[in-house]
């Protein structure tokens, strides 16, 4: 037999709700971190809030990825843009 009448919980309230950051908030706290407006500690301290470390992860993956691009596979350049970076390397390649 159940614990509980049809419709009723234990928790009438049900889950507590959880502040979440729309996706155009993330986008301006990154370029406040990024332009020195928010402070580094403030983004630990609000990144180590963060329980699930499957998010964490994954926010880390997506902050890596603004840093470092993508590798270029050369196959899938045209000949054109193969000449302009062989150009510029002829130009910068001792720098």
């Amino acid at each position: 037999m159940a614990k509980f009448q049809k419709g009723q919980s234990g928790n009438p309230a049900g889950r507590p709700k959880i502040e979440r950051k729309s996706n155009e908030e993330l986008r301006q706290m990154i370029r406040d971190f990024v332009s020195g407006v928010l402070n580094i500690e403030d983004l630990k301290r609000d990144f180590e809030q963060i329980k699930k470390p499957e998010l964490r992860f994954k926010i880390r993956q997506d902050l890596i990825k603004l840093i470092v691009p993508d590798p270029i596979n050369p196959e899938k350049l045209t000949d054109e843009q193969l000449s302009q970076i062989i150009e510029y390397l002829q130009k910068n390649g001792n720098n």
